[in-house]
C-alpha cells in the first residue's frame, strides 16, 4: 500500500477514536506500524490482551465488514488471532504475531504446511451473506474501470479477459471461503508456522487462494517465469 500524508483534521479524528479504544481496551503506549488507504495499523500494549496490533479501517473503503467476518470465521489455526472489534470505529485488535517476518519463498517446509492447513479447513460455501462470490467482485471492478477516471481501457479490457477465463475454467467448480489475498506481506513467521493477516474473504474455487503467492514468487525470481512453469523441457 502507498502511505498517505493526514491532514489536521483526520489526525485529531483518528486521536479521538484512539483514546476511546484505548480507554475500552486498556491500551498504553503504541508505535505506528503502518499507515495507508486501508487504515492506520498500531503496535501496542493492553492490560488486558497483552501484546497487540490495533487497525482502524476508513469507513469509506466499505473493507471492515468483509475483513471482520473473514477473521471471525475462517480457520483459527492458521490465521491471525482476532482478540476484539469496535463497530462503531471499524476497529480490529489482533494478537501481535512475534517474531512477526514476511514469509520467505524459499521457507519451503513452513509453506507447505501452511497452505496444507489453509486447504484442509477450507469450508465450501455456495453464497454468504457477507463475502461476494469472486466473479461478482469481478464485475463490480468491470464497472469501475469504466466509470473511473483515472482507469485505462486496458484494464477493461483485464477484466474481461479474467471474466471470460473464470467462465472457462471455474463455472462449475466448487466455491469456497478463501481469505483471498494470501501473498507473502500478509503471512507473518511464527515460532510454530505462519499466521494470515489481512483477509479480504471472497467465495472462489481453492485453487484461487494460491494465486497471489504464486505471482509474488514469480515477481520475486525474474528469472522464472510462466513459460518456463507451463512448458517444462522434454527430454
Amino acid at each position: 500500500s502507498t502511505p498517505i500524508k493526514s491532514s489536521a483534521a483526520s489526525d485529531v479524528y483518528k486521536r479521538q477514536l484512539y483514546d476511546k479504544l484505548a480507554k475500552q481496551w486498556g491500551l498504553q503506549s503504541f508505535d505506528v506500524y503502518h499507515i495507508s488507504t486501508y487504515g492506520l495499523v498500531l503496535e501496542t500494549q493492553s492490560t488486558i490482551y497483552g501484546d497487540v496490533v490495533l487497525k482502524m479501517i476508513p469507513p469509506y473503503t466499505a473493507r471492515y465488514p468483509r475483513e471482520k467476518a473473514a477473521y471471525q470465521q475462517l480457520a483459527g489455526d492458521y490465521m491471525c488471532p482476532l482478540l476484539a472489534t469496535d463497530d462503531a470505529c471499524c476497529a480490529l485488535l489482533l494478537r501481535r504475531i512475534a517474531p512477526g517476518k514476511y514469509a520467505d519463498f524459499d521457507d519451503n517446509i513452513c509453506l507447505t504446511d501452511f497452505f496444507n492447513r489453509v486447504v484442509c479447513t477450507a469450508k465450501e460455501t455456495v453464497r454468504h451473506p457477507v463475502f461476494p462470490a469472486y466473479r461478482v467482485d469481478l464485475e463490480a471492478a468491470l464497472q469501475r474501470s469504466r466509470t473511473a477516471p483515472f482507469l485505462t481501457g486496458s484494464l477493461e479490457q483485464e477484466v474481461r479477459s479474467a471474466l471470460a477465463l473464470y467462465d472457462t475454467q471455474f463455472k462449475n467448480s466448487k466455491t469456497y471461503l478463501l481469505h483471498g489475498d494470501l501473498h507473502h506481506y500478509n503471512l507473518l513467521r511464527t515460532a510454530e508456522g505462519y499466521r494470515a493477516i489481512d483477509p479480504i474473504g471472497c467465495l472462489a474455487p481453492i485453487e484461487f487462494e494460491f494465486t497471489r503467492f504464486i505471482r509474488n514468487d514469480i515477481l520475486q525470481h525474474p528469472g522464472l517465469s510462466l513459460i518456463h512453469i507451463s512448458e517444462p523441457t522434454r527430454p
